[in-house]
């Protein structure tokens, strides 16, 4: 097993990599996202008094929206979280070699984890806001800042802008040094 100084040492990861990876765990958090839903949706109807079919009323209420939006948040955040914390890699990140960790070769916590939020979320929010406002402009500052997050990675020393934001860095892991899948798994 690698120690921290050792994973220190590993190349940053490649920016087409970083795309893969992404693309990959896209994928899984759709799935996640599609359980979350049909799950909360199926406890929305529950809770309404004397259903009938087809009556998703509940689910058209502001405050509802604001419950199912920050579950969601939630479920996103411990998903990555919970892969970072333990072994550093998702599942994408395992398929593709890498690895997420602090500077010093070292696994990165929660607060690492937030951080890491917080460029993708100003991100996902402005494109949120657009779709909601129909502005193409405010789409396009998120398109923007989207590619941004992974221009930063051409010019500054290939950190992203959440690598800069949260002093993480991703790592290209040699293929017979993959925590996750050489041990069976993250948990």
């Amino acid at each position: 097993m690698l120690s921290a100084a050792d994973y220190q040492q590993m190349p940053p990861g490649r920016i087409w990599r970083r795309i893969a990876a992404l693309a990959y765990d896209t994928l899984l958090i759709m799935a996640v996202s599609l359980a979350y839903f049909g799950i909360v949706t199926l406890i929305a109807y529950q809770l309404q008094s004397a259903p009938t079919e087809g009556d998703y009323s509940v689910m058209y209420s502001d405050a509802w929206k604001l419950i199912l939006f920050a579950g969601w948040v939630l479920v996103l955040i411990l998903f990555f979280g919970l892969f970072w914390t333990r072994n550093g890699q998702t599942l994408g990140m395992q398929a593709w070699k890498l690895r997420v960790q602090k500077t010093n070769g070292e696994l990165i916590n929660w607060r690492e984890t937030a951080l890491r939020f917080v460029v993708v979320g100003l991100g996902v929010g402005i494109f949120l806001a657009a779709s909601n406002f129909e502005s193409a402009i405010m789409a396009w500052i998120s398109y923007g800042l989207f590619i941004a997050n992974y221009a930063a990675c051409l010019i500054a020393q290939k950190a992203s802008l959440t690598d800069l934001v949260s002093s993480t860095r991703i790592v290209e892991v040699p293929k017979d040094q993959r925590i996750g899948v050489k041990s069976g798994g993250v948990f």
